[in-house]
């Protein structure tokens, strides 16, 4: 498990900065990861950044 921010979305991978895992030496750096099943959660305050909207790619990439 990984916890972190996630700074990037390419595709089907994501670039996340991790912040903390069980593993210390994985800590601090950016990882490129894989997204096949990911659980995400994420608290919106009502002070900072709101829950983004996430677009579904296999609808847009069927309409073009």
């Amino acid at each position: 498990m990984f916890i972190g921010k996630i700074k990037d979305v390419h595709g089907d991978m994501l670039v996340l900065d991790v912040e903390t895992t069980s593993v210390p030496a994985l800590e601090g750096k950016a990882w490129n990861v894989h997204i096949d099943s990911i659980d995400l959660f994420y608290v919106e305050t009502g002070i900072g950044a709101k829950i983004p909207h996430l677009k579904n790619n296999s609808q847009e990439e069927a309409s073009t």
